[in-house]
C-alpha cells in the first residue's frame, strides 16, 4: 500500500482571537489520509464573535465552508470536524492488478461452532457529534455596560449637558437598559438669574439591524424621571434653593461601531419630550417673576463606549 502525502493546511487568523499554531495543529491532525489536498482556513472578527471561511482544494474539485461562533475553542472544534468528513468522503483509487500476480486463493468456507456463541451484549452508541454545518454555541445573550456623555438643549438653561451610566442585556437584534443621569450645572443668561442642575434615572430599549460588518444602526426609546435643583445667581430677595420634578420621553436613531469584539463605539441623537417640565421663579424689588422653565421638546446627542459581557 502507498503511502499518501500530508495535505497543506494554512492557516490566517485577522481577529487576533484564535492563535495559527493552534488552528492549523487540530485541522492538520483531522486531514490526516486526505492525500494531495490544500486547505486553507481564514479567522475574522465579527460582532458575534468570530466567523471562519474553509476552502478544502482536492482533485475532484474545490469546496468552501463558512462558520461562525463566539469562542475560538468552537471554531476549531467545528473546522477540524469538516476537514474530518471531507477526508473521509474522499476514497482512494485501487491500485492496478499486476499481470504477473497470481489469481487470490479463496479460503475455505470455516466450519460451523460446535455450539452457537452467546449473544454479545448491545454497546452502548456513541455520543453524537455536532454538524459540520450548525457547530454548538452558546445563546448570544451578554450583558453590557456603556458610559456616555450627552449635550442638550432646552432642559436646564441654554446649552445643557452632562453623563451617565447604562447597564443591561443585549442580543443580536435587541437591547434593553437601566440608566442614570448627571445634568450639569448651567445658568439663565440674565443677572439675577438661575443655575440649573440635576438627575435622572430611567429605562432603555433598543431594536438593531444588521450588523452589516462591524457598523450596527439601530432605534432606541426611553422613559426617565428625576429632579431639576435651581440656585439663585445675584441679587435676590429670596436666595434660597429650589427643587422640582421633571419627567421625559425620548426616540431616535442609534448607531454602534465594533473597532474590536465586545467592545463598541454608541453614538445617539434623541427628540426629548418633557412630560413634566418644572420652573423656577425668582423675588426682587418688582416682585416675583419666572425666569427659566424647561421646554417641550429638547434635542440630544449622546456619544459612549459600550462594553460586551459573558461569553
Amino acid at each position: 500500500m502507498l503511502a499518501t502525502a500530508p495535505a497543506e493546511v494554512t492557516w490566517i487568523d485577522r481577529s487576533g482571537e484564535c492563535p495559527e499554531e493552534t488552528g492549523r495543529a487540530a485541522v492538520l491532525q483531522a486531514a490526516e489520509g486526505f492525500g494531495d489536498a490544500l486547505i486553507a482556513v481564514e479567522v475574522d472578527a465579527v460582532a458575534e464573535g468570530l466567523s471562519a471561511t474553509i476552502r478544502l482544494q482536492t482533485p475532484d474539485g474545490t469546496e468552501v465552508r463558512a462558520l461562525q461562533s463566539p469562542a475560538c475553542s468552537t471554531l476549531i472544534e467545528a473546522a477540524a470536524l469538516i476537514t474530518q468528513t471531507a477526508a473521509h468522503t474522499q476514497v482512494p483509487p485501487a491500485p492496478p492488478a499486476s499481470e504477473s500476480d497470481p489469481e487470490p486463493i479463496a479460503p475455505p468456507a470455516p466450519s460451523p461452532p460446535a455450539h452457537p456463541p452467546e449473544p454479545e451484549e448491545p454497546k452502548q452508541a456513541p455520543a453524537s457529534q455536532p454538524s459540520p454545518e450548525a457547530p454548538q454555541t452558546t445563546p448570544d445573550l451578554r450583558g453590557s455596560i456603556r458610559g456616555f456623555g450627552f449635550a442638550a438643549f432646552g432642559v436646564t438653561p441654554r446649552l445643557g449637558g452632562g453623563a451617565g451610566l447604562a447597564a443591561g442585556v443585549a442580543a443580536v437584534h435587541w437591547q434593553a437598559e437601566v440608566l442614570g443621569e448627571y445634568w450639569a450645572p448651567t445658568r439663565t443668561a440674565d443677572t439675577p438669574g438661575v443655575r440649573v442642575w440635576g438627575w435622572s434615572a430611567g429605562l432603555r430599549g433598543c431594536g438593531h439591524l444588521g450588523p452589516f460588518g462591524a457598523v450596527q444602526p439601530g432605534l432606541c426609546a426611553s422613559l426617565a424621571a428625576g429632579r431639576l435643583v435651581g440656585d439663585a445667581v445675584g441679587d435676590v430677595d429670596n436666595p434660597r434653593q429650589h427643587t422640582d420634578t421633571w419627567m421625559s420621553a425620548s426616540l431616535g436613531p442609534s448607531l454602534r461601531v465594533f473597532g474590536v469584539p465586545r467592545f463598541a463605539l454608541v453614538l445617539d441623537a434623541e427628540v426629548v419630550a418633557v412630560l413634566y417640565r418644572p420652573g423656577f421663579s425668582l423675588s426682587d424689588g418688582n416682585g416675583s417673576r419666572p425666569v427659566f422653565r424647561s421646554a417641550s421638546v429638547a434635542p440630544r446627542v449622546a456619544l459612549g463606549l459600550e462594553i460586551r459581557l459573558g461569553p
